[in-house]
């Protein structure tokens, strides 16, 4: 029903026009003194019928050919543009303009189609960059039948590396742009087709910019020493640490993480964000925090005592750019804590302040 309408308003649309452009010349040619006023109308129809291919002019072979060229023209793109409604199936699946995110962070697709089967079909989601999209700038999502008149629900994590750059770039960085290229085939007639959509942030619901500048906390640290040094992971977030006899002054133990976080939305505000820690020890000692990247390594001592202290270190004052951080360290040297001790890392967090 939807392609009859279209069809019978492409059809009005191109007889209204064509009617508008002969009556141009009907008054030309009254303007002319070729005709008499009442006889414009019939000059008009008489032109018409001889766009579409019947009749012939005498006498006017300018307007002849003039009106020959426009109806050649006419004629083919209302038979194209038909082609396409009639057998395309381009509107038949349309990409909702309405994006949820529910309670787990997902964030939901949906395809419907309107129409017939379809298979094959294919959604790849790009990241634009100032006009340019790189390949690992993509995602492709696969479904293999959509039946007649059904959708297909895509659910996608807001917690993947991918989708939480493309969403977050919507909001930090207005020269980003996010596009769907989706395309299916009609399996009546094994005709493919194809559609790019942008998704902007106003088509996003239950979501907002506060969701990317939420606290992030950083877990899952990891121990690791140099020769025969010992250190193991104690109940609570506390580590006991052993150096011998004969260790080196440049031996060490090590509580790290690897840093492979999302950043883009701290890296943004980085004059007001900052990483937060808590630390404590059994007997006084120095740890030395120390962030590395790919070309370098940003080291600050902390002098940790019995007492619970959370430290806070802004972004701006550490040397290694924060999507360049590749380990977190709070590293204990033999030459600075010359004895065995218990301590205590908890509570990292990159956070930001508003």
């Amino acid at each position: 029903m939807l392609k009859l309408k279209k069809i019978i308003e492409t059809i009005l649309i191109f007889i209204i026009t064509m009617l508008g452009i002969c009556f141009l010349f009907s008054l030309f040619s009254f303007f002319q003194k070729n005709i008499n006023v009442e006889d414009i109308i019939s000059r008009t129809g008489l032109y018409f019928l001889y766009t579409i291919g019947y009749g012939s002019l005498e006498k006017d072979t300018m307007i002849q050919n003039i009106l020959a060229i426009i109806g050649i023209v006419a004629l083919a793109l209302m038979s194209t543009y038909l082609t396409i409604n009639l057998f395309w199936r381009l509107d038949d699946v349309k990409l909702k303009k309405e994006f949820i995110v529910d309670k787990k962070s997902n964030l939901i697709f949906e395809f419907l189609n309107k129409g017939r089967t379809i298979c094959d079909m294919k959604a790849i989601f790009m990241i634009n960059k100032e006009n340019y999209v790189e390949d690992k700038e993509q995602k492709e999502y696969y479904i293999p039948i959509v039946f007649k008149k059904s959708k297909w629900k895509l659910t996608v994590n807001l917690e993947d590396a991918f989708w939480y750059k493309a969403i977050s770039n919507l909001y930090l960085n207005p020269s980003h742009k996010l596009y769907c290229m989706y395309s299916f085939v009609d399996t009546k007639n094994g005709q493919g087709s194809i559609k790019v959509e942008e998704i902007k942030k106003e088509h996003l619901k239950n979501i907002s910019l506060e969701y990317f500048t939420k606290p992030i906390q950083l877990s899952n640290f990891s121990c690791c020493s140099s020769n025969k040094v010992k250190i193991e992971t104690l109940e609570n977030q506390e580590y006991l640490y052993h150096f011998p006899k004969n260790a080196n002054p440049k031996d060490f133990a090590m509580v790290f993480l690897n840093y492979n976080y999302h950043v883009e939305n701290f890296q943004k505000y980085n004059e007001n964000s900052y990483f937060k820690f808590t630390l404590l020890s059994k007997k006084e000692m120095t740890i030395t925090l120390q962030i590395k990247g790919e070309n370098g390594c940003f080291e600050k001592d902390y002098l940790v005592t019995d007492k619970l202290i959370t430290y806070e270190l802004a972004l701006k004052d550490i040397t290694i750019p924060l999507d360049k951080i590749k380990e977190i360290c709070f590293t204990i040297f033999k030459e600075k804590n010359s004895f065995d001790n218990t301590f205590i890392v908890k509570e990292m967090i990159l956070n930001r302040k508003n």
